[in-house]
């Protein structure tokens, strides 16, 4: 059993830090020499992916919405996306030395640790974690994202020349499989990135100028990133003693679910010349369930306190 510390941030994500044999079967494709079990997690993943989704989107009311989403998210891009979010690129190529993980592997590799964990933690767990990306999909929007356009901005706000694209179609007329390459010079350095295959070409597009933003390092960071910052915010959260340099005027909430906001906000103005600790400080002596009763409010719910 390896040691917690070195225990992938993926394998934490999907709860598969006690099936060590599961998380390789669910990582590991044929082309690194993995077995069928690779592909047929997958096929089990998708099932569970779209299961949990039909469950997760009713929760919005507008159909239309639903819809779109639905589709939008399970889709291979933002689940390539997602999946190298994740760092599950990386996963697949440590079986073979100078693999490259494909877009579909990415993308199945998702779908395989669905199954895998669906195996060990049931459906509950499985929508969870579905919800989970959700919301990341929708932080980084991943889903209906311009990357080609933020390609743009940023090569013309840096006044560099802006890239070049060319198209190839691997597949027949009547069914495209485009792949586009990508030419760019960056700061006295050149970038020749190639896409997936697509069926359309706009897709292959947006595909290789993830790729060159990813490259350039203008991408969201990783979840292993990410986990490293949250550990530095607990170090500091918790180092026993408070911050006494937050400064600011008001404190704003927005009511949200997990997906949606609703537009409804909720401000707070603080005592003039206070600075948020000794104001949180002052409404604990003289009404500590003022905050409560303020998002009450705003939730349009029973404040109940025990």
């Amino acid at each position: 059993m390896p040691h917690p510390s070195t225990v992938p941030p993926f394998v934490k994500f999907f709860k598969l830090e006690q099936h060590p044999e599961l998380v390789e079967k669910a990582t590991k494709p044929k082309s690194c020499g993995g077995t069928k079990e690779f592909k047929k997690l997958a096929l089990e993943g998708d099932n569970l992916l779209n299961r949990a989704l039909l469950e997760i989107f009713p929760e919005i009311r507008d159909v239309g919405l639903q819809t779109k989403l639905r589709t939008a998210f399970h889709s291979r891009r933002t689940l390539v996306l997602l999946g190298q979010w994740l760092g599950l690129d990386e996963a697949i190529n440590s079986h073979k030395p100078n693999h490259q993980a494909t877009d579909n592997e990415i993308k199945e590799a998702i779908e395989s640790l669905l199954a895998a964990s669906y195996k060990v933690n049931g459906f509950k767990t499985v929508k969870e974690i579905v919800k989970q990306l959700l919301e990341i999909a929708n932080k980084n929007k991943y889903i209906d994202r311009n990357w080609k356009g933020e390609l743009n901005e940023l090569f013309q706000k840096e006044k560099e020349a802006l890239p070049a694209y060319d198209w190839q179609n691997f597949g027949e007329e009547h069914q495209p499989n485009w792949q586009c390459t990508i030419l760019a010079r960056y700061h006295g350095k050149t970038y020749k990135l190639k896409s997936g295959l697509y069926a359309k070409k706009k897709d292959a597009e947006q595909d290789v100028a993830y790729k060159l933003l990813r490259t350039l390092g203008k991408v969201q960071e990783r979840i292993a990133d990410e986990y490293a910052r949250r550990e530095e915010t607990k170090r500091i959260l918790f180092a026993g003693r408070p911050m006494q340099s937050l400064e600011g005027t008001e404190l704003r909430f927005l009511k949200t679910n997990d997906f949606i906001n609703s537009g409804e906000e909720l401000t707070i103005r603080l005592d003039p010349n206070k600075q948020l600790v000794e104001w949180a400080r002052a409404k604990k002596e003289t009404n500590p369930y003022f905050l409560l009763a303020q998002l009450s409010a705003l939730f349009k719910e029973k404040l109940r306190i025990a």
